[in-house]
């Protein structure tokens, strides 16, 4: 393996058979971020400014060749190890020993999946502050010791004002089955209130009270995978604001409140049944609580209120809404079924199954060669 050989590697990924060997920003980023050579002293925004630079290539130029990249390597060597007369020999030496595009670590497949949004969120290097002090220089969490404020003088690593202070790994025995005992951190959700207060406090700090808001309670739902044709996120909205939940004035909700909230909602989800709020409850008592560790939940959290709103299909209207069913998945084939207008084909027969898109060229070529 030589430095030409991996240069070639990262000017190849993703671009086909037809791949010249060139590299443009995204991929001399991809080339430091997969290979791990960014830190403290080293950033993505170095990156960014190191191919850029008129020192490696022509200003109007967006792609790079190999002697071009030779030179940003160079500069990048200068950021990352000052005053290093063997700076440059360091970094091909990393370069060449690295394990080349499409890295199969956890975060690479995050990343890869979530896009630059997410990329840039979760790029420690980044972090200011606080922040910057919970993680080490290869951007791994430095647990309790990152936590840790001297000036509070706690030392423990929790947040001021955490109820459950020192109880990280003990063990509730209660919670057992059979003689089998759980962790108090895996115990969710003994009671209705419990889930309640759970998200009353989620994000709240040390003043958090019993309270709930708009925001928490269409999280609530959210979270639990509560929301369905028949129960929308616009249907929670209209729910918490009805005089029947609470005064008009008030902002929040009390726990009374909020079990009036549930049955309105349960109503909607569980039309004509008898044991509608029963059922309700007893989904959101099995739920996880708040701050689901799944990764769709992740990426929701990671890509913001923009993209969760964007991919609700609860709040699709129209023809897109009938592509996907109650639980958001796509039907595929079946959602794209419509007798389409000036086809002259009758709607629902074989010819109408077709599904392609009114005026597409290529029509009747899916599954031929």
């Amino acid at each position: 393996m030589s430095l030409e050989s991996v240069f070639k590697n990262f000017c190849s990924f993703g671009a086909g058979k037809d791949g010249k060997a060139q590299m443009d920003n995204a991929k001399f980023a991809k080339l430091f971020r997969d290979l791990k050579l960014l830190d403290k002293k080293f950033t993505a925004t170095d990156v960014d400014i190191i191919f850029s630079k008129t020192e490696v290539k022509p200003k109007a130029e967006r792609k790079i060749n190999f002697e071009q990249f030779r030179k940003a390597v160079m500069l990048a060597a200068e950021i990352k190890y000052p005053g290093d007369a063997d700076c440059v020999k360091k970094l091909e030496g990393k370069i060449i020993s690295g394990a080349g595009p499409g890295s199969s670590s956890p975060s690479a497949k995050v990343s890869a999946a979530s896009g630059s949004v997410v990329d840039r969120l979760t790029d420690t290097s980044k972090y200011t502050g606080s922040h910057k002090e919970r993680f080490d220089a290869s951007g791994k969490g430095k647990g309790i010791e990152g936590r840790a404020d001297p000036a509070a003088g706690s030392g423990n690593g929790y947040v001021s004002g955490y109820k459950a202070g020192g109880s990280y790994g003990k063990v509730n025995k209660h919670c057992g089955e059979k003689g089998k005992s759980r962790s108090t951190t895996t115990h969710w959700n003994m009671s209705l209130e419990s889930v309640f207060k759970s998200f009353c406090s989620f994000g709240a700090g040390k003043d958090g009270k019993a309270q709930m808001d708009n925001a928490k309670f269409a999280k609530l739902f959210r979270d639990l995978k509560l929301l369905d044709k028949k129960l929308t996120a616009t249907d929670v909205d209209i729910i918490f604001s009805k005089t029947e939940v609470k005064p008009k004035a008030e902002r929040k909700i009390n726990f009374e409140q909020f079990r009036k909230a549930i049955k309105l909602a349960a109503e909607k989800k569980y039309p004509g049944d008898a044991d509608c709020v029963k059922k309700l409850e007893g989904k959101i008592i099995s739920g996880e609580g708040p701050g689901s560790s799944s990764p769709s939940a992740r990426v929701r959290t990671a890509s913001g209120g923009v993209v969760d709103r964007l991919t609700d299909t609860t709040k699709y209207t129209g023809s897109h809404k009938e592509r996907f069913d109650g639980t958001g998945k796509g039907k595929g084939l079946e959602g794209r079924d419509s007798s389409a207008k000036g086809r002259g084909m009758v709607a629902g027969s074989v010819a109408d199954q077709a599904a392609y898109v009114s005026g597409y060229k290529a029509e009747g070529s899916y599954g031929k060669k």
